[in-house]
């Protein structure tokens, strides 16, 4: 009886003088902080192993709030953590850094075990924050490409060419895979793929856009030559005779030679390959260049057997263009037989 009576009394007597109470107790921690610390830490030393298995208990049997107390105080105080962890890196930067350097291999060694352990939750978890945080992440991978591209760019080309025996192979067993999947997506982001493609071509064919299906009426052959002639210098339909198909097809800089009385030769570098015409699959589409400009030029009077011919002197007309550009104010003549030049086989009179 008197120990309720008791218990009551305190009750009443902590209700009455609660504010009272609270202040008192913190002006004591005020005056004796240093003390409170001492005590605490000589208590937690002597009674450390019963301090782990209570608070092991307690974790073990109030999991669930713990996790939801520590969620719904990160959301509460998202900017304070950022900051308190900003400042405290600033703070201990070098520390962080030596101890990491001092015990690298056991941290990988730990991260590689707990990976191992905890795989499908780690998955889960990485799965929804990507849902979660989808725009965000589009947006950081934008801005980091953006501010690296050279450098992405550039490591993306070593690692296919490293890889790309692995990279066709994974390709190949995904595709298998998600056969589903992939149809699902084609169908419903039909008209993003294909502009895509579109934006792709534009890029690849200098701002125009080509047409895959190209190049089977005369209106895309039409279009493609009028893009390429002012590159090839073509100034009327009779100077197509003097192209050749290497200046079509696609090929890099190629060192060419003029032998002069068999003892002196130049060597430059004479035919456009550099420029990119983009014209190899013209010819998988016509026998030869006359057969596709006979399709864009009907009304033209084309002589076929010069398109024929082994000898067009393409390399001679390239030579003759480009000095004629370098040196607008002379006369530059094809084939001119000087009078007072000797040639072989021709007698001395």
């Amino acid at each position: 009886m008197n120990k309720d009576k008791t218990k009551e009394y305190q009750r009443n007597y902590y209700l009455q003088n609660k504010d009272k109470m609270k202040d008192s107790y913190q002006e004591y921690r005020i005056q004796n902080k240093e003390k409170i610390k001492n005590l605490k830490r000589e208590y937690r030393i002597q009674n450390r192993d019963k301090i782990k298995e209570y608070d092991r208990e307690y974790r073990t049997q109030n999991k669930e709030k713990i996790k939801e107390w520590f969620r719904e105080y990160r959301i509460q105080n998202k900017d304070k953590i950022k900051e308190y962890d900003r400042e405290y890196y600033i703070k201990n930067q070098e520390k962080m850094k030596d101890f990491y350097n001092a015990h690298k291999d056991e941290i990988k060694v730990f991260k590689q075990q707990y990976y191992l352990q905890n795989k499908d939750k780690i998955k889960e978890s990485h799965k929804d924050y990507c849902i979660q945080n989808k725009d965000k992440i589009k947006e950081l991978r934008r801005k980091y490409y953006l501010k690296n591209k050279l450098k992405s760019n550039e490591y993306n080309r070593k690692y296919h060419i490293q890889n790309q025996d692995k990279m066709k192979e994974y390709k190949r067993i995904y595709s298998i895979k998600n056969k589903d999947k992939i149809k699902a997506y084609q169908i419903k982001n039909r008209d993003k793929i294909k502009q895509y493609f579109i934006n792709k071509n534009i890029e690849r064919n200098n701002g125009i856009y080509v047409p895959l299906n190209s190049w089977k009426t005369s209106e895309s052959l039409i279009e493609y030559f009028e893009r390429i002639a002012p590159l090839l210098h073509i100034n009327d339909l009779s100077d197509w005779y003097r192209i050749s198909r290497l200046q079509i097809i696609d090929k890099k800089g190629n060192i060419m030679f003029f032998f002069f009385s068999h003892k002196i030769f130049v060597s430059i570098f004479i035919f456009p390959f550099f420029l990119h015409l983009k014209g190899s699959r013209l010819f998988s589409l016509y026998s030869s260049l006359g057969e596709a400009l006979k399709v864009a030029y009907p009304d033209y009077d084309w002589d076929m057997s010069k398109f024929s011919l082994r000898v067009k002197k393409s390399l001679q007309r390239w030579l003759y263009v480009k000095l004629k550009k370098l040196l607008p104010n002379s006369e530059i003549v094809e084939e001119f037989h000087h009078p007072e030049l000797l040639w072989e086989g021709m007698r001395n009179n």
